[in-house]
């Protein structure tokens, strides 16, 4: 980042540089209109989990190649692929046991850090975990971006492509821009969906012991 005509230069350099820190990006990929309705995406979801993951999903489309997509919860120490795209196919969700504290997922979740592998052939000795890979042909270069709702990473992005260097710095700042904005909302839908599991589990509770009764 970068006397009366030296004070309106700087002043220029600075106030562009300022509007740069704002989107969060630059070069071609300094465009505002990629933000836009991500936040109306997020309200028009409510609070469903999967809608909502869903919405990070499509607007992380539009930012980078998703063909090869993944989109996990953690639960515990399970991590749970709510949206799953392999080589542009859409696979289901699946949960896996143990896997929230293994390889790169799980060093994302413990450092709560965004992370870019320019190509892991090259920085293989570099990297912070090793990869868990569940393909016959790894990637070449991915993009890691934490969900973090109330200083928790409560979840994880991650995009892979064949080739080398596919992401850039400033595509990784602008999807951990969306993955800030619906991380509070998934938090919320989760929280709505287990009050509403346990106000339904009291109900049938309660019509047992009611039933219960009546037999006595």
């Amino acid at each position: 980042h970068d006397a009366l005509p030296i004070c309106l230069a700087f002043g220029y350099t600075r106030g562009r540089r300022r509007g740069r820190e704002l989107a969060g990006f630059t070069g071609e990929t300094a465009d505002l209109d990629k933000l836009a309705g991500v936040g109306r995406a997020i309200l028009s979801a409510q609070l469903r989990v999967d809608a909502l993951c869903e919405v990070v999903y499509q607007q992380a489309a539009r930012i980078v190649d998703t063909r090869n997509f993944q989109l996990g919860l953690f639960d515990n120490d399970d991590y749970v692929i709510k949206v799953w795209l392999r080589n542009g196919e859409r696979l289901p969700e699946e949960p896996f046991a143990g896997a929230a504290r293994q390889g790169l997922i799980g060093w994302v979740r413990s450092s709560a850090q965004p992370l870019r592998v320019s190509d892991y052939q090259r920085e293989w000795e570099q990297l912070p975990a090793k990869p868990m890979y569940d393909a016959p042909f790894p990637p070449r270069s991915s993009a890691f971006v934490p969900l973090i709702a109330g200083g928790e990473v409560i979840g994880v992005m991650a995009i892979h492509n064949d080739a080398p260097n596919a992401f850039s710095e400033e595509a990784l700042r602008l999807l951990t821009v969306i993955s800030s904005q619906a991380a509070g909302a998934i938090r919320n839908a989760q929280l709505y969906e287990q009050t509403r599991q346990r106000a339904d589990q009291l109900r049938v509770i309660g019509e047992v012991a009611r039933q219960i009764t009546v037999l006595q």
